[in-house]
């Protein structure tokens, strides 16, 4: 079962804080260079001397200046906008299509 007093590993808090610098990096990277910061960050997985954790970190980088680059062409996602839809049937409506139907005006 969930447990939310239960400590985090210690890999489970590098890889989240390998996220966050990743992030705060690619926005910085983003500011900076704009769309051009994805070829600026693909030149480092291009090289073997890296660590598989370096071509995560980089790789990282690159998804978060991906969805800085959409976010600044398109604007927020539609699934972001709160859309209130009315019911489609309620007792009330349904009520009163039945008295409708029985000659009963409508109020």
């Amino acid at each position: 079962m969930f447990n939310p007093q239960a400590k985090i590993s210690s890999r489970a808090e590098h890889d989240r804080l390998l996220r966050l610098h990743a992030i705060d990096e690619a926005g910085a990277l983003f500011r900076k260079h704009g769309g051009e910061a994805v070829a600026i960050a693909s030149v480092g997985l291009l090289d073997p001397s890296k660590t598989a954790e370096e071509r995560r970190y980089d790789r990282l980088m690159i998804v978060e200046i991906e969805r800085l680059d959409r976010l600044r062409l398109y604007g927020p996602s539609s699934t972001t906008l709160a859309i209130w839809k009315p019911p489609l049937f309620s007792r009330a409506w349904f009520g009163a299509l039945l008295r409708s139907k029985r000659g009963r005006p409508l109020r």
